[in-house]
């Protein structure tokens, strides 16, 4: 089993970005973060014994289906973020608890096409939290607490704790990178 992971994200101006980052403006007025990413993550698993033939694959889907990608007004990268030339960056992984809707994705992909060797996939939603300063691990877990985690109406934005969790999974400084699950 070969997994590949495929971040989506829009060609234009991503308008649930612009809201999260306008929110967060508001509730922290001098927050450190500059720049807000958003990425819809893709971790696909095909019966293959390489990299490659699993690669090619998920570009014959890519090429041929818009259940997916629509080439029109999204691009993507494979298996990675780009590295982020700044002081510091976070990125969070948020995923649903309940796969019915992957499962019903994969489902109608193989239906549709048979002779590819889907076996599973998974959606998240990434989030790129890019900040004007270098900032500390410790600070960087403060504002995944405050911003990220939903505790209270008025704490957390970016995850429904009854539908979703939510893992900080790296902070990139400018010399170092430390991949983190929480």
């Amino acid at each position: 089993m070969t997994p590949l992971t495929l971040y989506i994200y829009s060609n234009n101006t991503d308008l649930h970005c612009i809201s999260a980052f306008e929110s967060i403006k508001q509730m922290i007025p001098n927050t450190p973060i500059q720049k807000l990413q958003r990425y819809r993550k893709f971790t696909f698993s095909f019966n293959e014994t390489t990299t490659e033939k699993a690669q090619s694959h998920l570009s014959q889907l890519l090429d041929t289906s818009y259940d997916i990608l629509n080439p029109n007004k999204e691009s993507y990268y494979l298996d990675q973020l780009p590295r982020i030339k700044t002081t510091t960056s976070c990125s969070v992984d948020v995923l649903k608890q309940h796969t019915t809707d992957d499962n019903r994705l994969c489902q109608r992909l193989q239906f549709k096409y048979p002779t590819i060797p889907l076996q599973s996939l998974k959606q998240s939603i990434t989030w790129t939290f890019i900040f004007s300063k270098k900032l500390s691990e410790n600070d960087v877990n403060a504002t995944y607490d405050q911003l990220i985690l939903t505790t209270s109406r008025t704490s957390g934005l970016f995850v429904n704790p009854l539908f979703e969790t939510a893992s900080l999974y790296s902070i990139q400084n400018s010399t170092t990178q430390v991949n983190a699950k929480i």
